[in-house]
C-alpha cells in the first residue's frame, strides 16, 4: 500500500498529537514493510521531532512561498499532491482531512482525538472553535472510517456529528517502551535530587489548565500530613494563578512542585517514585499519562466523566473530578494497605499491555487494508 500522513504535527510538536502521529507512522511500516509512507508536511520542521520517525518515507511538501500559500496547501491544496502521488490511503492524523479529498480516488481515514472544543466550548478561543468544529465535521462526514482513541470518543462523534456506528472504529494508542522498563534506584534518586523533590507525593502530568483541573490534586493535600507533596509535570498557562492561589491561601508553600522539560530518563523516573498518580480532568480523549503510569507500576486514582477509566482499567479508583477529600483519603488507604498497593500496580502493569506499538499498527493496518480491498 501507498500510504498518505497529514504529517504537520509529526515533524513539529514534541508531544501529544505529535506522539500519535509519530507512532503510527514508525508502528505501521515496522509491522507491514511493504507499505509506502509519503508524508505530507510543511518545509519547516522540528529537528527533534523528525529524527524520531525512525522508518523510510517520502516527503512531500508544498510551495516555500510564504504563511498563506502554506494555509492553503494544507486545507486544500494538498489535494492536487496526494492526487500526483497516486496515494492509496490517506490518513489525517489530527481530526482533519483537507477540503475537497472526497473527490479523489484515494481512500481516506481521519483520528479523532477528542471533541473537547465542543464538549467545553468555553476552553477554546471563537476562532478556534469554529475552525476546529468546521473541519472535524468535514472529516467526519467524508472519511472512509473515522478512528477514535476511545469509546468515549466514539459516543462524543455519534452524539455530535451523526457519524454511523459501522463507520467508527476505536484503536487506542500506543505507549513508549521507556515508560515498560523499571529503572535502577540509583537513577532515580539522582532525577529526585537534581530536580530537588520529596520522598512522598502525587504525580500529574499534563499541561497545567483549568480542563485538566490540578486544582484537585493540589487541594488533597489539605486533608494529607505534611510529608506528602503534589508535582504537577507540564506547561504553565494562565490557569497556573489558579494554581498559586490555591498554594497561598491553604498555606501549601513548599509543597507543590511544577517541572517542565523533562529528559526521557527524567519523566519515567517521576512516575516510578510517585506515591500515587493522580488525573482529575474534566474531560479526555483518552488520557496517556495514565497508561505510562500504569506501565511503571504506580498506582492511579482518576476523574469519573470521560475516558480515564478506559485509560486505567477496572483496578485503578475513580473519583468526582472535585472530590479533593475522596483523592486524599485514598492516597491514605493505598499507601497503608500493601495488598491493595500490589494488586494495583500488578493490575495496572498487565492492563498497560493493551497499549503497544504492535497492537496498534495491528488495528490500523486492518483498517487500511479493509478499505483497500473493497
Amino acid at each position: 500500500m501507498r500510504i498518505g500522513y497529514d504529517a504537520k504535527k509529526a515533524v513539529s510538536n514534541l508531544t501529544g498529537i505529535g506522539n500519535y502521529s509519530r507512532r503510527i507512522i514508525n508502528a505501521v511500516s515496522k509491522e507491514d514493510a511493504s507499505t509506502e509512507v509519503l508524508l505530507f508536511a510543511p518545509h519547516k520542521t522540528n529537528v527533534k521531532a523528525t529524527r524520531e520517525i525512525t522508518v523510510p518515507t517520502k516527503t512531500v511538501n508544498p510551495s516555500k512561498r510564504g504563511a498563506l500559500p502554506l494555509l492553503w496547501w494544507r486545507n486544500t491544496g494538498m489535494c492536487k499532491d496526494i492526487k500526483e502521488c497516486n496515494v492509496e490511503i490517506f490518513h489525517g492524523l489530527s481530526n482533519e482531512l483537507p477540503f475537497g479529498i472526497h473527490k479523489l480516488s484515494c481512500k481516506t481515514v481521519v483520528t479523532i482525538h477528542d471533541l473537547i472544543f465542543r464538549i467545553l466550548p468555553h476552553t477554546f478561543g471563537w476562532a478556534d472553535r469554529h475552525i476546529l468544529t468546521l473541519k472535524t465535521q468535514y472529516a467526519c462526514k467524508h472519511a472512509d472510517c473515522v478512528v477514535a482513541v476511545s469509546e468515549c470518543t466514539k459516543r462524543d462523534i455519534i452524539k455530535l456529528y451523526g457519524t454511523p456506528e459501522d463507520k467508527i472504529k476505536v484503536v487506542y494508542q500506543s505507549i513508549n517502551d521507556i515508560f515498560r522498563t523499571p529503572l535502577p534506584k540509583e537513577q532515580c534518586e539522582k532525577v529526585r535530587q537534581e530536580r530537588n523533590l520529596p520522598e512522598k507525593y502525587i504525580l500529574c502530568v499534563g499541561t497545567i489548565e483549568e480542563r485538566k483541573n490540578q486544582a484537585t490534586v493540589v487541594e488533597a493535600l489539605r486533608w494529607l500530613p505534611e510529608e506528602y507533596h503534589v508535582v504537577l509535570v507540564g506547561g504553565r498557562t494562565p490557569y497556573a494563578k489558579t494554581i498559586d492561589d490555591i498554594v497561598e491561601r491553604c498555606n501549601l508553600k513548599d509543597r507543590v512542585h511544577i517541572v517542565s522539560g523533562l529528559s526521557n530518563i527524567e519523566l519515567p523516573a517521576l512516575y516510578q517514585m510517585a506515591t500515587v498518580f493522580a488525573l482529575m480532568s474534566r474531560y479526555e480523549g483518552f488520557g496517556i499519562p495514565i497508561a505510562e503510569a500504569l506501565a511503571m507500576g504506580t498506582p492511579v486514582i482518576a476523574a469519573k466523566g470521560s475516558c480515564l477509566e478506559e485509560a486505567g482499567g477496572h483496578d485503578s479508583i475513580y473519583l468526582s473530578p472535585d472530590d479533593a477529600k475522596g483523592l486524599a483519603d485514598n492516597v491514605l488507604k493505598i499507601e497503608s494497605d500493601e495488598t491493595l498497593r500490589q494488586n494495583m500496580v500488578s493490575k495496572g502493569k498487565e492492563y498497560s499491555l493493551l497499549f503497544t506499538d504492535e497492537m496498534q499498527a495491528k488495528a490500523m493496518l486492518n483498517i487500511y487494508k479493509g478499505l483497500t480491498t473493497h
